[in-house]
């Protein structure tokens, strides 16, 4: 462990943890913990920051590499005049915040996550909920479900339909958007390809709403490539599509 390298220390989270912990691949009681130090450590809460609005990390840890030999170079003293603890860590607060003011003017575009709420809203159920009609009942409660908000309990009962019946596009379609209004892009990236790769219904929509999961997975380039298709094929979210790849751009 080294005394001069912001994050090299037991008491911080490592780079390779918090990019572990934005691209949601920890375990469940690896991510409660990484959250429970978060709330009681700046530096880290502020690195997180920072790197969640950068789209390159590398350039992420250029900028850390060359703050670390600036910490280095000014706290190489001798030993009788080598600052307290305290100041060290206040130092490299105070560094890490002038990374993140960086990486933003650096950026110089709006954050993924403001893009994509400006354009994320849930697609419309499109399954007639005739009370007392027994037919598709299961479809039916999925959507009672999705229609009351309670998108874990539309899933369930979605992933059930499935397993019985694994060519129902609808049940991958709104599976799709389940996901990401439970802010799961990755699980919904998934959903929206297989009803694209089926030929099916939702196409259309299906390839809309895959440009916002990756937009929010933060995938700008996969992102842009899908709408750039939407525009070139003229369908219905051709507007709509040249707004966003505006924004983006």
């Amino acid at each position: 462990m080294s005394k001069n390298n912001i994050f090299d220390s037991s008491l911080c989270l490592t780079l390779d943890q918090l990019d572990a912990y934005i691209e949601s691949k920890l375990s469940e009681h690896k991510r409660f913990e990484v959250e429970k130090h978060l709330v009681d450590c700046a530096l880290c809460s502020d690195a997180l920051e920072g790197m969640a609005s950068s789209p390159d990390k590398g350039k992420v840890e250029q900028i850390i590499k060359s703050i670390n030999k600036g910490i280095r170079d000014n706290f190489t003293l001798r030993p009788e005049k080598k600052p307290h603890r305290k100041v060290y860590y206040a130092t490299a607060v105070a560094l890490l915040v002038a990374i993140i003011s960086f990486l933003y003017v650096l950026n110089n575009r709006p954050p993924s996550t403001t893009v994509y709420a400006k354009f994320f809203k849930p697609y419309p159920n499109t399954i007639p909920l005739t009370r007392g009609d027994e037919s598709d009942s299961p479809v039916k409660s999925a959507m009672i479900e999705y229609e009351a908000g309670n998108y874990k309990g539309t899933l369930k009962i979605l992933q059930a339909i499935l397993d019985t019946d694994p060519d129902n596009i609808m049940a991958y379609f709104y599976s799709g958007i389940a996901n990401l209004c439970l802010e799961h892009p990755k699980q919904a990236i998934f959903y929206f390809q297989k009803v694209i790769d089926g030929q099916d219904d939702f196409i259309e929509q299906s390839e809309w709403y895959l440009s916002l999961a990756y937009l929010k997975n933060k995938d700008m380039e996969k992102s842009k490539t899908i709408l750039k298709k939407i525009i070139a094929d003229n369908n219905n979210y051709n507007e709509q599509s040249k707004s966003l790849l505006d924004s983006l751009n």
